[in-house]
């Protein structure tokens, strides 16, 4: 669909038949809450039922992102798919393990393997 430029972040929406891929290129937090809203808003506008969060090229994770994360996740879950996270860095994944996400968004260290399990 396209690209977002906020300056410091930039956040690619993709969308497929069976899903959308939001790409966000730098750490999720409370600085690109907002514009990250907005990317996420262009990927559920689209209505497929699943979503991959593509965070490989992030390194740290917030409580702000997380609650995107959820959001996606609900949009998706009331629609009859699911949400995937590619993510790699440790700081990312101990953030939700620590807070029990791993059944509500299960994660893919790539994302041809999140994509995979998104279109189940």
């Amino acid at each position: 669909m396209g690209q977002r430029d906020t300056g410091a972040h930039t956040f690619d929406v993709t969308v497929g038949r069976r899903r959308a891929t939001i790409r966000f290129d730098r750490d999720l937090d409370l600085s690109c809450v907002a514009a990250a809203d907005g990317a996420v808003d262009e990927a559920l506008a689209a209505s497929t039922p699943s979503v991959v969060v593509d965070l490989t090229g992030a390194r740290f994770l917030d409580s702000t992102g997380v609650s995107v994360l959820l959001r996606v996740a609900q949009a998706t879950r009331a629609r009859g798919g699911r949400t995937v996270v590619a993510a790699e860095a440790p700081g990312i994944l101990r953030v939700l393990a620590m807070l029990g996400l791993d059944d509500e968004l299960p994660v893919r260290a790539d994302v041809a393997a999140a994509e995979r399990l998104a279109d189940g």
